[in-house]
């Protein structure tokens, strides 16, 4: 059974995180803040995306689709993002906010406070002062894809 690495990629308007896992195990998360110029930003996504992919061999990126209320910036950041993966030939997998996040728990968390709660009980070293909240819900994709990876391959 493949267990290709995984570079889990949060998208906001003006932060991008990257959470890389090998298998289940999370090796690396980190954020990146983004320019506020729109050109500048994409290059900068650009730039940090290709040196995560060569760095960890990515084989897969993992995206939350973007609400429609977000339309704009982020759209085309998730672009950029789709860019870089179709020109590296890494295939992507798209996950709604709503599946992320109601993943966690029974009952369901409904909000991403609920879910990043969970998943500093998970890494806790990334709920220190220091950290970011989208480095957690950046792991928090990248272990729901693999989980759905995981239960969906044929045994």
């Amino acid at each position: 059974m493949s267990h290709p690495t995984l570079a889990a990629v949060r998208v906001t308007r003006k932060a991008a995180s990257v959470a890389i896992f090998n298998r289940m195990h999370l090796e690396y998360a980190r954020l990146r803040h983004l320019p506020t110029q729109a050109a500048k930003a994409r290059e900068t996504l650009h730039a940090f995306l290709g040196w995560a992919t060569a760095q960890f061999n990515v084989e897969m990126i993992a995206v939350e689709k973007p609400d429609r209320t977000n339309a704009g910036r982020v759209e085309d950041l998730m672009r950029t993002v789709e860019e870089h993966a179709s020109g590296a030939a890494i295939p992507i997998w798209h996950a709604g906010k709503m599946q992320v996040i109601e993943s966690y728990a029974e009952p369901a968390p409904k909000t991403r406070t609920e879910l990043r709660e969970i998943a500093a009980r998970i890494w806790p070293m990334l709920a220190t002062k220091d950290s970011n909240p989208l480095d957690l819900e950046a792991a928090a994709l990248g272990l729901y894809v693999q989980v759905e990876k995981l239960l969906s391959t044929p045994q």
